[in-house]
């Protein structure tokens, strides 16, 4: 799920906890920026912290801005999304690799819940979902 605020992250951890489906906390494309990463990662931990049941991974959206990534890594994301040049991101997972942080290079499939008139019924439906 594609959260913006603990809210949505609470909706997705919620169905997940549910239904007992992990779930992928995606920030959205460039949250970093405008949200910022530390915000992000309290909401969802925050969320997280009320549904102690929920399976989740967490993934921080840092697009093609490698010192974002960078910067998240220091911050403690275990697991960022970096689409930039192949150069920089062979860097980006060797300066990860170390401390167990896994570079992404494609988005999870994912459900975005800006705009949704009922995200916690839209992340029950996406769940259910079979793979």
């Amino acid at each position: 799920m594609i959260y913006h605020t603990r809210a949505h992250a609470g909706a997705a951890l919620a169905a997940a906890e549910a239904l007992g489906r992990p779930v992928v906390l995606l920030t959205p494309p460039g949250g970093h920026a405008y949200l910022g990463a530390a915000y992000l990662k309290r909401a969802a931990e925050s969320a997280a912290a009320r549904h102690p049941g929920a399976a989740y991974d967490l993934v921080l959206d840092c697009g093609r801005d490698a010192a974002a990534a960078l910067d998240a890594m220091r911050r403690g994301w275990r697991r960022v999304l970096f689409t930039g040049p192949a150069g920089a991101r062979a860097k980006l997972a060797e300066a990860g690799g170390g401390c167990g942080v896994e570079v992404l290079t494609r988005p999870p499939p994912a459900l975005d819940l800006l705009g949704r008139a009922d995200p916690p019924g839209a992340c029950r439906a996406w769940l259910s979902e079979p793979d």
